[in-house]
């Protein structure tokens, strides 16, 4: 593709990894890479179930949510449940409160 540039790399640093918003970047390859925040938690859960059969006792499922509340964390429970996994959650993770500073990105080359 002949993209890599220090450009680039200061705009996936300043977006915390994300691709998304890059327009250099094939919407095939955003398809494929995407940060834990990036990726819907239900085809996690989903993926732990295909998993499921292959498990004699249980899984360590963490489940990565932006914004999490009772509401989504019971929604996101009962689909776990309803499709017989073992374990709803074992790590429920959210964003820090503060943004980690970004001291290597060079401001003059966003």
């Amino acid at each position: 593709m002949g993209i890599w540039s220090p450009v680039l790399k200061n705009n996936i640093i300043y977006d915390d990894g994300s691709v998304q918003k890059i327009t250099e970047i094939p919407d095939d390859l955003k398809a494929i890479y995407k940060t834990v925040w990036e990726i819907k938690q239900k085809t996690v859960v989903d993926m732990a179930v295909d998993r499921g059969c292959y498990i004699d006792q249980s899984q360590s499922l963490n489940i990565h949510m932006d914004q999490a509340n009772s509401g989504k964390l019971t929604s996101l429970h009962f689909h776990a449940w309803s499709k017989g996994l073992k374990t709803g959650m074992y790590y429920l993770r959210t964003r820090a409160a503060a943004d980690a500073i970004k001291f290597t990105v060079d401001t003059s080359l966003l």
